[in-house]
């Protein structure tokens, strides 16, 4: 199951990285980010949400092996969204007073929710509306361009 659950974080961070790379503005890469995943926990064929965050919920007091798997997994992917964090910083997307930090934990806070709405039945439409809404946080940079 441990094996399991890395390959799936694995996957899921190659995805991440790549969808946030590949967006030049930042704050733009950050709503594709939650748009992505709004997508992706309602819109398949099976469970709805993500794995990591429901084995979460479900084995934290069960396994302390499953657990630091987890831990491990999740704390992966916030280093991606953290370092495109970071890179918005220094192209002037965010301001530069700005806690890349707090915005991670902001960010990954809003992910793990909409997996948790998704999982409950929310539709595609509720999910991005709460994208839409958590992109409200965003701190702009004077000179970042609103699109």
């Amino acid at each position: 199951f441990i094996e399991a659950l890395r390959r799936y974080a694995s996957a899921g961070n190659t995805r991440r990285a790549t969808l946030l790379d590949s967006e030049p503005n930042g704050e733009r890469a950050a709503t594709l980010l939650l748009e992505d995943a709004a997508h992706a926990y309602t819109n398949c064929d099976s469970a709805r949400g993500c794995l990591l965050v429901a084995q979460a919920a479900s084995q934290a007091s069960r396994s302390p092996a499953i657990c630091a798997a987890l831990g491990a997994a999740m704390a992966e992917g916030n280093a991606v969204l953290r370092e495109r964090l970071q890179r918005a910083v220094r192209e002037g997307d965010i301001a530069p007073d700005a806690d890349v930090d707090a915005m991670t934990a902001f960010f990954a806070a809003v992910m793990a929710g909409l997996s948790v709405m998704a999982m409950n039945g929310a539709d595609s439409e509720q999910l991005n509306t709460v994208v839409q809404t958590a992109m409200r946080a965003w701190p702009r940079a004077a000179q970042s361009p609103l699109v």
